[in-house]
């Protein structure tokens, strides 16, 4: 199936806290990615301060064209069916008029090498797509087509 919608570029960033090992939060951002892309992606690390004066690292990295299909095809599968069944239910209010799909995974999660998503300390991802017209159905097209969302079958 053509789509009407591609994926262009995508951007994550992930904070890492005082009381963290940066390294595990690398590693927890790395573990969102399929292993072919872990060579080629750069980490930007820069830092700021929290309210009282504590350091925080922000890790962030962009993914453009192919690599974003190849994150988007590896999170579809590993995500429990369940989890896409009520994603497909809520998705389109993560997509804005712009064609921007937001996305928050769970830092701990990732660390342990699970796909999940979270509210509260997050791996924030945000993707582009390219779409010529209505660009949220064109997204939830592509995104069914690659199983990142599915119909309940009842």
């Amino acid at each position: 199936m053509k789509y009407k919608a591609r994926p262009t570029s995508a951007f994550f960033q992930v904070f890492s806290y005082v009381t963290e090992d940066i390294e595990k939060v690398k590693l927890s951002l790395f573990n969102m990615l399929p292993k072919e892309l872990h060579e080629k992606i750069k980490l930007n690390i820069s830092k700021t301060e929290g309210y009282f004066k504590d350091p925080i690292h922000i890790i962030s990295t962009k993914l453009r064209g192919k690599e974003i299909d190849s994150f988007l095809r590896y999170v579809a599968e590993k995500l429990p069916k369940r989890t896409k069944i009520v994603m497909n239910k809520t998705i389109a209010q993560q997509i804005d008029e712009h064609g921007n799909l937001y996305l928050r995974f769970s830092k701990d999660d990732a660390f342990d090498n699970k796909i999940a998503f979270g509210d509260r300390d997050v791996i924030w991802c945000k993707i582009h797509f390219s779409a010529k017209s209505d660009k949220k159905k064109s997204i939830l097209e592509y995104l069914k087509e690659i199983k990142f969302i599915v119909e309940d079958q009842k």
